[in-house]
């Protein structure tokens, strides 16, 4: 990650949620931000904005400090559970991310309590809002949890069934997720569903229709974004290319 953070000049890093295994962390101070964050991800080119998730294992601990770390750390950048990130890219072109908190929906919908006080219904509204009033050229939502996947999770029926449809209503471009340990590229109706969950473990994987690419090796995701066009490469754990396609 670093080799290709330097090549390519990076601007942000995005985490997919499972940020620390495998209870989350206690509090801003938790032994876990040193360990597992800090003193791993040291290279140069790694001290750009990161910008991560929730996942589910992340909800076994005190999810809200991992808002709070965003007080502590120069670099994490989580202003709440769910939040909206735009960049400026060339030609005063723009892209929006939106970034959400999965595992309420997903709990939520199994009539789990919630001990954040939040639930599903408030967050897609909020994400119906947020997208309704985005102009951007580029539309791009971040969540833990696939919404398509030919992973051993699978699709997320919860997920299909809230997010999907306005994901086509609003012509989101794609969507990126982890949760599955694997690389996937899956494409449902014109939307990119990007799953990179291969940091750390992986497991088995498999196809779906509307799988184009889909791989059990540990690795990551690299996006080069234009005005025009959408870059993905995934690579393995050496840096080397897994696979590659252009978004228009």
């Amino acid at each position: 990650m670093a080799r290709i953070a330097d090549r390519d000049n990076i601007r942000f890093i995005i985490s997919t949620g499972d940020n620390f295994y495998g209870r989350g962390v206690a509090s801003t101070s938790d032994q876990q931000w040193a360990d597992t964050y800090e003193n791993v991800y040291t290279a140069p080119a790694l001290m750009c904005p990161w910008y991560p998730v929730l996942g589910n294992h992340d909800h076994k601990g005190n999810a809200m400090a991992q808002v709070a770390y965003s007080q502590v750390s120069h670099r994490w950048s989580m202003p709440g559970p769910l939040y909206w990130l735009g960049e400026q890219l060339g030609d005063r072109a723009r892209v929006d991310f939106f970034f959400l908190d999965t595992d309420l929906v997903v709990r939520e919908n199994n009539r789990e309590p919630d001990e954040d006080g939040d639930d599903d219904d408030t967050q897609m509204e909020w994400l119906e809002q947020a997208l309704a009033t985005s102009d951007a050229r580029w539309k791009i939502i971040v969540g833990h949890h696939p919404i398509f996947s030919g992973g051993r999770h699978g699709s997320t029926p919860e997920l299909v069934r809230l997010v999907q449809p306005l994901i086509e209503r609003y012509a989101v471009n794609a969507y990126l997720n982890g949760h599955d340990h694997d690389l996937q590229h899956v494409v449902v109706n014109g939307t990119h569903y990007l799953t990179s969950g291969a940091g750390s473990k992986t497991r088995p994987t498999g196809k779906i229709t509307g799988t184009h690419f889909s791989s059990s090796d540990l690795g990551f995701l690299r996006v080069n974004l234009t005005s025009i066009d959408m870059e993905i490469t995934f690579l393995d754990a050496s840096g080397k290319s897994l696979y590659a396609a252009t978004v228009k």
